[in-house]
């Protein structure tokens, strides 16, 4: 899963996963961010975020696909995509500012994924954390 979010300079985070677990990353091109801001204990924040990551990595596309998305015609300048890439190939697609989905089971997914796109904008933003809560603290999987 890659994310971004920007409006002056992008930062972005992506978790990535194989058969010997799963790996965070993050960034920014704002070249003047290069403090470390790492994870006090990595293995602690997978395991308390991991339902919602399994979900994004094994349910997200396929559930996605099953929904209409409805055209967003709010203004925002910040902006935020999240790809989830399967086998090299794009499998979702999905920007913050255009698509909301309706459908079946719309309030669950939607809520879902509004979950998954916070992981990953704390992920994203790390001098921001101190002003947020934690995504377990707040985002328990239902």
């Amino acid at each position: 899963m890659l994310y971004f979010t920007g409006h002056h300079g992008i930062i972005w985070s992506a978790i990535a996963r194989d058969t010997s677990g799963v790996y965070l990353h993050n960034g920014t091109t704002r070249h003047y961010a290069d403090l470390d801001y790492g994870l006090p204990d990595s293995l602690s924040f997978i395991n308390d975020n991991i339902k919602i990551i399994a979900w994004g990595f094994d349910s997200l596309a396929d559930t996605s696909q099953l929904l209409m998305p409805r055209q967003n015609t709010r203004y925002n300048p910040f902006y935020s995509q999240l790809y989830l890439i399967q086998d090299g190939k794009i499998a979702l697609s999905y920007n913050s500012l255009e698509d909301y989905y309706t459908g079946a089971d719309s309030i669950k997914i939607n809520s879902k994924i509004s979950r998954l796109e916070y992981l990953l904008y704390w992920l994203a933003a790390p001098s921001a954390r101190q002003y947020m809560p934690l995504p377990c603290d707040t985002l328990s999987m239902k």
